[in-house]
């Protein structure tokens, strides 16, 4: 999908990893040229504000970090309504944490080992408004 700036896509990216969020911007801009990183947070505390801020389309979110509760944030943005997605980006790929994730409001869940074209199927789908699970997680939901 190549989108023009207006049209590009918004990546609001939360890692409590610095390492993640220097290298996932760039990533992400080699998977697709219309995928935008908007704002990197270090944890979910900022996350609501963030989402007022930058009106991110995909909110790509860890949830082993410390400070504010992962699944507390996805609560709120899916409380708040709007059209920000919640991908779960995560290490964690057991079945009780994907399945909580989902309950909490995300929309996918992508492990952190991912192919950058799973990246780019779990946006896009995502996007489209559908429930996305990579491929070592999908059967154990």
């Amino acid at each position: 999908m190549m989108a023009t700036e207006q049209t590009a896509i918004r990546i609001l990216l939360v890692d409590d990893d610095e390492r993640i969020r220097a290298s996932v911007p760039l990533a992400i801009h080699g998977i697709d040229a219309g995928y935008r990183v908007v704002g990197a947070l270090s944890s979910a505390d900022g996350l609501t504000d963030a989402v007022v801020q930058h009106q991110p389309d995909i909110v790509l979110l860890d949830i082993d970090m410390p400070g504010r509760s992962a699944f507390h944030a996805m609560e709120d943005l899916r409380c708040r309504g709007g059209g920000t997605r919640v991908i779960v980006f995560s290490s964690l790929g057991d079945g009780p944490t994907v399945r909580a994730c989902l309950e909490a409001g995300a929309v996918g869940y992508i492990l952190k080992l991912d192919a950058p074209e799973v990246f780019q199927e779990g946006i896009e789908t995502a996007l489209a408004g559908r429930r996305y699970l990579s491929p070592g997680v999908a059967s154990m939901v």
